[in-house]
């Protein structure tokens, strides 16, 4: 797990990085990204940083395309999703912060899977996690279609998580 990490909401969030161009790397990515809070919630790893042992709330994916509001390519595998095709629990939950206005396709479902992975795992192993799984994307979902694919229009990160047996949650990281 990389040693990035960045406080949110006063939450130590670890990183799971991956270029970007390579969707395979991506799938990866997923699992080793669930597989290391699984393994922070049993017990099994510790995370330091300059000798400081931290605890992560949060551990998410990111890749180079992170600040285009997505985990792909785009141009090969992450197709948008436009207004048209958002329903109206996703415009719900926009609305109490849940989730970004809009996501692409397959950062959507890559994300929904890791956080499938996780609840199952919770409930196999009866594990009373306090961490949670996430995707590192940007504000840019919360903005106009055109202004994601503005390749030079500035970009503040964002994640999206969850924690066991709670709603998701969308963060601009400020």
């Amino acid at each position: 797990m990389d040693s990035n990490s960045r406080i949110l909401d006063q939450r130590a969030v670890a990183y799971e990085v991956k270029i970007g161009n390579d969707g395979t790397a991506i799938y990866d990515g997923a699992l080793q990204t669930v597989r290391y809070w699984r393994r922070f919630e049993r017990g099994q790893e510790e995370y330091t940083v300059d000798g400081t042992i931290y605890t992560p709330d949060i551990f998410a994916l990111a890749t180079g395309n992170a600040q285009f509001g997505r985990l792909y390519d785009a141009r090969v595998k992450d197709k948008f999703k436009f207004d048209i095709f958002t329903s109206d629990d996703r415009k719900k939950g926009a609305q109490y912060g849940q989730v970004p206005k809009r996501e692409y396709a397959s950062s959507e479902t890559t994300l929904r899977l890791m956080w499938r992975f996780m609840e199952q795992y919770t409930a196999d192993e009866d594990l009373s996690p306090e961490g949670g799984v996430g995707a590192l994307y940007s504000d840019g979902l919360d903005k106009s279609p055109a202004y994601l694919v503005d390749q030079g229009a500035a970009h503040e990160p964002g994640i999206c998580y969850k924690h066991p047996d709670t709603d998701p949650r969308w963060r601009v990281l400020q």
